[in-house]
C-alpha cells in the first residue's frame, strides 16, 4: 500500500512472439501513462522492415558504433521489432533476447540491455517531430 499522497501505476503491455523472440513495449517511463506513448508495435521478419529503407545491411551488428551493453555474440534471428512512439524520454521494452542494434528514425543509437531483468532501455532525445520510429533488430 502507498503512503498518503503517493500512488503506484502499473503498465500492462502485451508480449508478441516471432521466431522465439518475445518483446513487450512498456513505453516511456518518464511519462505518467508510459504505455500511451506506444502508437504502434509490430514484431516481424527483419527483411520486411528493410523494405522501408531503414537499414542498408542486415549483418552490421554493433559495427555502427551503437551497440548496447549486452553480449554481442547472440546469433542473428532475423527478427525486427518496429515501434512508433509519441514523445521523448526513456523507452523501456521487455525482451527475451538482446537486440543486435537499435535504430531511431533510421539512425543507430546506443541502448542498454539487462539480461537478468529481460529489459531494453533506449533514450529518445528531444526532437522537432512528435512521433519517432524505433526499430530493434534481433
Amino acid at each position: 500500500m502507498s503512503a498518503a499522497g503517493e500512488a503506484r501505476i502499473v503498465t500492462l503491455a502485451p508480449f508478441a512472439e516471432h521466431r522465439g523472440v518475445e518483446v513487450a513495449p512498456v513505453g516511456l517511463t518518464n511519462m505518467l501513462n508510459a504505455g500511451g506513448a506506444v502508437l504502434s508495435f509490430q514484431l516481424a521478419d527483419e527483411r520486411q522492415r528493410q523494405l522501408r529503407g531503414s537499414s542498408s545491411s542486415s549483418r552490421s551488428g554493433s559495427e555502427d558504433g551503437a551497440g548496447g551493453s549486452s553480449n554481442g555474440s547472440a546469433p542473428a534471428r532475423g527478427v525486427a521489432a518496429h515501434l512508433v512512439i509519441r514523445g521523448n524520454g526513456h523507452l523501456l521494452l521487455a525482451a527475451s533476447d538482446a537486440p543486435r542494434r537499435v535504430l531511431l528514425d533510421g539512425v543507430p543509437v546506443p541502448y542498454t540491455h539487462d539480461g537478468e531483468a529481460g529489459s531494453v532501455y533506449v533514450e529518445l532525445p528531444s526532437a522537432n517531430k512528435l512521433t519517432r520510429d524505433v526499430t530493434l533488430s534481433f
